[in-house]
C-alpha cells in the first residue's frame, strides 16, 4: 500500500509534486518505509511536497513523522452546528439587520447567492477576495513557503471550486461592490473570504448567518466545516454563531528534498 498519494490539485501552486499522507497508514507507520516512498518519489518527480493531517488518537505517529523531517504548521478542529436549532440564526431570521455593525444601514448591504454563470463571471473579483483575505492558513504559515506562492494556491483552489457544479458562491455586496464571498457544497462551508476594504469590518456575522439561512432553505440541517486555531478571529466567529468544536487534528508539511 502507498503511504503516500499524490494530491494533483496542489501541484500548480507550489510548482513541485504534491503528496498527503494516506490517513489509513497512521495507526502502524513506520519510519523505513515512509522514507523509502518519499525517496524513490525524489528519484522520480526531484522536488516534493508532503502533507499529513493526524488527529488525536494517532499521535504516536509524529515521532516518525518528524524522523522524517516533516513539522508541524497548524492545528485544525471542525466546527458543526445544528441550523434547526440554533438561537442565534433563529435571531437572524427573524431581524437580520441586527446583525450588521451600527455604521452600516439597512440599505447599504445585499446578499445574493451566484448561480453558476454568475459566478464565472465574477471569478477575478472572487479570486482577488481570496488572495486578499488569508494569513493564517497552513501555507502563510509554513516558514518554508513563500508568501506569494501560498496566496497563489487560494487563487487555484477558487478556480477549480468554480468549476465544481456542488458548489454555490454566495456574494456580499456592500454599496454595490462586492465586499465578501462564501463558498460552500452541500452541508459544508467551504471558504470565505473579505476584499481588503471590508476585512475586519464586522460584517462576518452578516454573511455567514446569510448563508446559513440559505444551506437552511435548502434543507441542510447540520453543517460543519474546518478552521486552522492560527485563525483566532474565525474561531471567535463561530462560536459566537452557536457551533460547537470538534476532532483535533494536527497539519504537518514536509518539503524534500
Amino acid at each position: 500500500m502507498d503511504i503516500i498519494v499524490e494530491t494533483p490539485w496542489e501541484d500548480r501552486a507550489l510548482g513541485r509534486k504534491a503528496f498527503a499522507l494516506n490517513a489509513s497508514c497512521l495507526s502502524s507507520l513506520s519510519e523505513d518505509i515512509l522514507e523509502d516512498q518519499i525517496k524513490g518519489r525524489i528519484r522520480k518527480y526531484g522536488a516534493i511536497f508532503v502533507s499529513a493531517r493526524v488527529p488525536k488518537k494517532s499521535m504516536s505517529a509524529i515521532p516518525v513523522l518528524q524522523a522524517c523531517r516533516f513539522y508541524v504548521v497548524e492545528g485544525v478542529l471542525s466546527p458543526v452546528a445544528n441550523l434547526s436549532d440554533n438561537p442565534v440564526l433563529r435571531a437572524f431570521l427573524e431581524t437580520p439587520f441586527r446583525f450588521l455593525p451600527r455604521r452600516f444601514r439597512e440599505s447599504d448591504v445585499q446578499f445574493v447567492s451566484l448561480d453558476r454563470c454568475d459566478a464565472n463571471k465574477k471569478r477575478d473579483t472572487i479570486v482577488g477576495m481570496a488572495e486578499q483575505s488569508f494569513s493564517d492558513d497552513r501555507f502563510h504559515m509554513d516558514f518554508r513557503c513563500p508568501a506569494g506562492l501560498a496566496s497563489r494556491r487560494f487563487a487555484f483552489w477558487v478556480g477549480d471550486l468554480l468549476q465544481d457544479e456542488q458548489v454555490r458562491f454566495d456574494l456580499l455586496l456592500v454599496n454595490g461592490e462586492p465586499g465578501g464571498f462564501m463558498a460552500r457544497k452541500k452541508d459544508k462551508l467551504i471558504l470565505a473570504g473579505f476584499s481588503k476594504k471590508y476585512v475586519r469590518s464586522g460584517l462576518g456575522e452578516y454573511l455567514w448567518l446569510s448563508s446559513l439561512r440559505e444551506m437552511l432553505d435548502a434543507g441542510m440541517q447540520h453543517v460543519s466545516t474546518l478552521i486552522s486555531l492560527n485563525n483566532a478571529p474565525v474561531l471567535n466567529l463561530y462560536s459566537r454563531l452557536g457551533f460547537k468544536f470538534r476532532d483535533v487534528q494536527y497539519t504537518f508539511h514536509c518539503w524534500r528534498p
